[in-house]
């Protein structure tokens, strides 16, 4: 129970890490990241996807490519079985041609 304790303390403030572009974070709070990586697995997985998601949406500008990049990711999502990205696919899935045109609208 200690060992779990120890683990929520770290973890504790952890999600600005997990959020943040990689790019901008500090050598410290790299360290951070890959000590959570070693935590949990399939964080490394969520975090790798996040990363592909946020690039989608930063360099995509065609509906058509949009769509199709945007559906391989959800393809590799279903194959990974990331289990904590299953109701983020269904929201994707709900809302999939608005998601599209926020493509085009920003």
């Amino acid at each position: 129970m200690l060992f779990i304790t120890l683990i929520f303390s770290f973890l504790n403030g952890s999600l600005w890490v997990l959020v943040k572009n990689q790019k901008d974070l500090t050598e410290k709070k790299c360290a951070k990241l890959n000590t959570i990586y070693q935590v949990s697995p399939e964080l490394i997985i969520c975090h790798e996807l996040n990363k592909l998601f946020r690039l989608l949406f930063d360099t995509l500008k065609n509906r058509e490519e949009e769509k199709c990049a945007l559906q391989i990711w959800m393809q590799q999502v279903e194959a990974l079985d990331v289990k904590t990205l299953k109701p983020f696919l269904v929201t994707l899935n709900n809302w999939f041609d608005q998601i599209l045109d926020y493509f085009l609208e920003r």
